[in-house]
């Protein structure tokens, strides 16, 4: 997706993360946090193969792309440090590994975006080893957990079978994790991830929401994880272009089922996880 973004903005290998920055603003807001996330990723992968350092997120960016390079250094780290695991004792190293340099890394308050996308690589990436993934995590790192379950969701509805409109979109997606989360507090968070991406893939296209609320608005009257992730999803947004004119389009079919509009917060990482699964 963000590599598709790239493309429509240069990104010289020379020049700094601000300066990539600079272009990824000129372009349209569909594109602009791709890119930005595509440019955290890719400096991310270069700095980060050269070997571990701290304070690579620490410098003063503009608000706006915070999230999105929280979430591209997320995803560098997780492919950097999870490319091949034969052991579960290499899993646990690696977890450990990732979860330090997300934490040395990270601005405060956006650690979670960057957490997440261990679901991501996992989803993507380890797809036959999740229980074991749950299982470590479970073990020694239960809240961590709840951001790796919510990835895990959002990884599954941008899997190319799962996305496709032929598929039925989000709604593949959701059945997919229901089946595999072994809990309510995973199942709960997969959902909400798997909401997050599809309220923000869809953002230009509202029918595809609104097709989804007329085939199964009664589940999502009674589904607060789906909720969950379309709000969040929603304000992730809201934060980085609160100009664009998707919301008032989104909201007027999100209405009749559940208030789409919740308070901003400063704790960026609740919405990158469902804190109400139990």
């Amino acid at each position: 997706w963000f590599a598709f973004a790239c493309q429509r903005v240069p990104l010289p290998d020379r020049d700094s993360l601000h300066q990539w920055f600079e272009r990824a603003g000129r372009i349209e807001l569909d594109h602009r946090p791709w890119a930005t996330e595509g440019a955290a990723y890719y400096a991310a992968r270069a700095e980060f193969a050269r070997g571990p350092r701290r304070g690579f997120l620490h410098e003063d960016y503009p608000e706006w792309t915070r999230t999105v390079l929280h979430t591209g250094l997320g995803l560098a780290l997780g492919q950097l440090m999870l490319p091949y695991l034969p052991t579960e004792r290499k899993m646990a190293e690696a977890l450990a590994a990732f979860v330090s340099l997300v934490l040395e890394n990270s601005q405060s308050g956006y650690e979670g975006a960057a957490l997440e996308q261990l679901g991501v690589i996992v989803r993507h990436m380890h797809f036959g080893r999740t229980a074991e993934f749950d299982r470590l995590l479970k073990q020694g790192a239960p809240e961590l957990r709840e951001y790796f379950w919510h990835g895990f969701g959002r990884g599954s509805y941008l899997a190319p079978g799962n996305m496709t409109p032929w598929s039925g979109s989000g709604w593949r997606a959701i059945q997919e994790v229901s089946k595999i989360a072994p809990d309510q507090s995973a199942r709960k968070n997969a959902i909400s991830g798997a909401s997050w991406a599809f309220t923000l893939v869809n953002l230009r296209t509202p029918e595809v929401m609104q097709d989804f609320m007329t085939e199964h608005g009664s589940w999502v009257q009674k589904e607060d994880a789906f909720a969950d992730g379309v709000r969040s999803g929603l304000m992730v947004w809201r934060q980085m272009q609160p100009q664009d004119p998707c919301f008032q389009r989104l909201e007027r079919i999100l209405r009749p089922h559940f208030d789409p509009v919740r308070p901003d917060t400063s704790a960026r990482g609740a919405t990158f996880r469902f804190e109400g699964a139990s």
